[in-house]
């Protein structure tokens, strides 16, 4: 049995006719069938039925065909394992944030002479552990609080992660041209607590738990429950720049926005605390080659 045999018969049963499956395979419709009748004689099946419109599968032959699409799938994949390997292969998972997918794309787009097959995952932190932990991912980016560190780092500990502290950022307001703060450089507690807010979809790490393990927190922002949730960094930034709701985020991650459309304040009070951006590897693994250079590109343009 040669796959071509097999190959031969799962197209004519697709096609319904020889005719038809000879075009497909570029060759002539007495080869295919000859093909295929050695196929039957080797087996002592009977798998087509010749009919003067073509041919239809019997019950022995649905049986085959169903065998041999699965051979002829997984000897295509076998045959692609040289390819892959030929060519550079890195999964991204990271956080939601426009600037940060903007710049692993950019990178992406600067490796373009290269053949790399480029795989960016998106999500909550949870999500991000998730896909190292689980290799589905190579590396993660994330950004945490100092107030949280600690509770990451047992976190990472459990799945044998580890975080790699890249810089050091605070946290920041962002809003749109026709919303009242724009332009201004700084924003009182007091307006903070009455703004309505767009955040990304939260879990136990979001900047907004964040604020809420902080001092006095809940009455800084008592209106924190006002929120509008997404996981779509599109709708977040088109809401933020229709001007009726800001967003509460990472400065390091956002403050590239465009300025005529989009402005950022730094929230600069001690108790807000410092916010940590970095990458999460596996503890046993050695980095590759093109996550290193992603990782000093991501590094020298964030």
């Amino acid at each position: 049995m040669e796959l071509k045999q097999l190959q031969y018969f799962v197209v004519s049963a697709d096609m319904g006719s020889f005719q038809n499956a000879a075009k497909m395979l570029y060759t002539t419709q007495p080869h295919v069938s000859k093909t295929v009748k050695a196929l039957e004689d080797e087996l002592h099946l009977k798998l087509l039925v010749r009919e003067s419109r073509g041919v239809k599968v019997t019950a022995e032959g649905k049986k085959v065909y169903d065998y041999a699409s699965v051979i002829l799938k997984n000897s295509d994949m076998i045959g692609r394992i040289n390819e892959e390997n030929s060519s550079s292969k890195l999964a991204v998972a990271i956080m939601p944030g426009i600037r940060l997918a903007q710049v692993c794309a950019d990178f992406y787009t600067g490796q373009a002479e290269d053949r790399m097959q480029f795989s960016l995952l998106q999500g909550c932190m949870e999500d991000i552990l998730g896909f190292m932990h689980k290799h589905v991912a190579e590396i993660g980016f994330i950004h945490v609080s100092e107030h949280q560190l600690s509770a990451l780092k047992q976190t990472l500990e459990y799945k044998r992660l580890e975080f790699v502290p890249m810089k050091e950022s605070r946290m920041a307001l962002i809003v749109g041209k026709n919303h009242p703060l724009f332009g201004a450089d700084s924003v009182e507690e007091s307006e903070l607590r009455n703004l309505r807010y767009v955040q990304y979809a939260e879990d136990y790490f979001s900047l907004i738990h964040h604020l809420g393990h902080l001092n006095d927190s809940v009455h800084r922002f008592s209106k924190l429950e006002d929120i509008v949730t997404t996981n779509s960094d599109a709708m977040l930034y088109h809401m933020v720049e229709d001007g009726t709701l800001c967003h509460l985020g990472c400065e390091l991650l956002i403050h590239r926005f465009h300025e005529r459309v989009i402005h950022t304040i730094p929230l600069t009070a001690a108790e807000d605390g410092v916010i940590y951006f970095g990458y999460v590897k596996r503890v046993r693994d050695t980095l590759s080659r093109i996550s290193e250079e992603l990782i000093e590109y991501v590094n020298q343009n964030i």
